[in-house]
């Protein structure tokens, strides 16, 4: 009788004794990524991610003497699945959910997250609302948001002087956010400058023919062209386009994140005008000279047989950020977990040295900032003269945040 008590005593808290050895249950860890749809190449790329850090994880004793099992499911780009797959994954027994997919299905997510008191953490989906008026307890973001994006470039773009905008983006959450926000950035910090009567254009997601677009954009002869919501397919056609109308060569460009590696795949050589269009990335082409970079890189490659994007790096970080937390924690358990993840430090593979600031649970994490242009050695697209800028000059403060959420 006493015998089996103790067994069911160790069934209960998830060791089973055999053979004399324990043996600890798998940590279940939810993986939503967008395998298909709009953005199939962003959430495939992340999830490989996050495959490859569990493994090296597991293969080094786990966390907290465990192993880790993910959960992976795919929300095809739409935000009903990506609410579908929390459910179920969270009933599967989920600790916590990663999620690879666009700003509108984290969005989805999140929202569940909240209602159930579950972890997200996002490797993808860069709205700045996401950790600011719809950020809570139970959100949390490793990489970059838009403004540690499209804040540098509102400082290339007064730097260069330029005075006249037309903007240009696909319509989504992500794009109509960013759109909105460096014009309200350009037009407070840039008094002379103007977006052009009739130069802001909404294009569909994954629209491939620009040419009336930009036959228009070229007849109102601005100095400038913001594009960065232009993502997925509807990128290497735009490019192609507008290098068929000369259009970088008689204004400049600006594209925050046109240095992404899934934002640019498929951009062709000849159709990347030399430093003219200003731009910025978390995982730039060259990769980033560090040991880090140099080990994740070479790990993700020999693993995969490709070239890691900018997702990729992010899943990674995030499931060793996950280990770290859990860790610091003591056990698994979700309150805890969070408890342990604010304020927490981490190391991400081409960004270094980060933390997550505790009130909102964004990263301090910037972008390398500079020209797009190609990377020859990869023969692929890439960028040349790069900074790395710190996200925190353009992050809001604990005040700015709290009126955020407090007013929305």
């Amino acid at each position: 009788m006493l015998r089996n008590l103790l067994l069911n005593v160790l069934l209960g808290t998830g060791l089973l004794v055999g053979a004399g050895v324990a043996t600890a249950q798998p940590i279940k860890i939810g993986v939503i990524s967008a395998d298909s749809g709009a953005w199939a190449l962003y959430g495939g790329a992340g999830k490989k991610g996050a495959v490859l850090a569990a493994e090296e994880i597991n293969a080094h004793g786990g966390v907290l003497g465990r192993k880790l099992e993910l959960i992976t499911g795919d929300n095809k780009s739409r935000p009903d699945e990506a609410s579908r797959l929390f459910r179920d994954m969270v009933a599967g027994g989920a600790e916590v959910v990663v999620g690879i997919v666009g700003t509108g299905e984290i969005q989805a997510a999140s929202t569940l997250a909240r209602e159930q008191k579950v972890p997200l953490l996002i490797a993808f989906g860069y709205g700045r609302f996401l950790t600011e008026e719809a950020g809570h307890r139970y959100f949390f973001r490793l990489m970059s948001n838009s403004r540690a994006y499209y804040g540098p470039m509102v400082d290339r773009i007064i730097q260069g002087g330029y005075t006249r905008y037309c903007t240009i983006s696909n319509d989504f959450a992500f794009g109509r956010d960013l759109v909105a926000n460096v014009m309200d950035d350009l037009k407070k910090r840039n008094p002379k400058g103007e977006l052009v009567s009739g130069c802001e254009f909404w294009v569909p997601v994954n629209a491939t023919d620009f040419t009336t677009y930009i036959t228009a954009i070229l007849a109102q002869k601005p100095q400038l062209l913001m594009f960065g919501g232009i993502v997925g397919n509807s990128l290497p056609a735009f490019m192609s386009q507008s290098s068929q109308f000369g259009l970088f060569k008689q204004i400049a460009g600006a594209h925050p994140s046109l240095g992404w590696p899934g934002n640019n795949a498929g951009v062709k050589e000849a159709d990347i005008p030399k430093k003219t269009i200003i731009s910025g990335s978390d995982y730039p082409y060259p990769p980033v000279d560090t040991p880090e970079s140099k080990a994740f890189h070479s790990a993700y490659t020999k693993r995969w047989s490709e070239g890691p994007m900018s997702e990729s790096a992010h899943a990674y970080a995030t499931m060793y950020f996950i280990k770290a937390a859990f860790e610091k924690a003591g056990k698994v358990d979700r309150e805890a977990f969070v408890d342990a993840a604010e304020g927490l430090g981490f190391v991400h593979p081409s960004l270094g040295k980060l933390t997550v600031r505790p009130f909102d649970h964004q990263s301090n994490a910037g972008v390398w900032v500079g020209y797009f242009g190609w990377a020859k050695d990869y023969n692929r697209p890439g960028m040349e003269d790069i900074t790395y800028v710190p996200g925190d000059r353009y992050l809001p403060s604990e005040e700015e945040v709290k009126a955020l959420r407090t007013k929305k």
